[in-house]
């Protein structure tokens, strides 16, 4: 293997054929700009990419920009998740056009929260609570669904948590749903 790129968010390495990119996320998930490398590859080639996640997630703006990235790419790229795939890197898991939950794993989704400047009067918290809403209801409908249901869903948007374990009965039937769902056009 050949690194690429490793840096405090990422390791990125292309085999020496040049037939296969390993991506390791396996730390916090930090500001996009440490994920430059990674952007660029996805649409470098079509070559098929794993990314191995273990990762308690982090910055969910970066998330959703590595999220369309792996979506619009034109390369396979699987999800591996080989220890814990919370918050943030729940999402990335599931933008791949495949998942394997491998034994000993889990993935954690749970309702977004920005935080509030303290100083920002009712009318204006007001506004951002209802476009922080809006905008957490598109991303979940956009990147966890079909994985979770619309109960799950609501679940979460009523602040509820939702661990999802490799020994889950349902973690079948849910990642070839999703993967049906999440199929990239031709």
């Amino acid at each position: 293997m050949i690194k690429l790129e490793e840096n405090e968010a990422i390791s990125v390495y292309k085999d020496k054929k040049n037939s296969l990119i390993n991506v390791y996320l396996t730390g916090p998930i930090i500001e996009a700009h440490h994920y430059t490398r990674l952007f660029c590859l996805l649409y470098e080639k079509e070559l098929p990419v794993n990314i191995y996640i273990n990762s308690r997630g982090g910055n969910g703006d970066s998330a959703i920009q590595l999220c369309h990235s792996i979506f619009d790419s034109p390369c396979y790229i699987t999800a591996i998740v080989c220890g814990a795939a919370d918050s943030a890197a729940s999402l990335i898991a599931l933008s791949c056009d495949n998942l394997i939950v491998k034994a000993g794993t889990y993935l954690y989704f749970h309702n977004f929260h920005q935080k509030v400047d303290e100083q920002i009067s009712g009318q204006e918290l007001l506004r951002f609570v209802r476009n922080v809403d809006y905008s957490t209801r598109q991303i979940y409908l956009a990147f966890m669904c079909p994985f979770l249901d619309r109960d799950e869903l609501d679940s979460l948007a009523d602040d509820g948590e939702i661990y999802i374990h490799y020994d889950d009965p349902t973690l079948s039937d849910r990642i070839k749903r999703h993967l049906t769902h999440r199929h990239k056009s031709a």
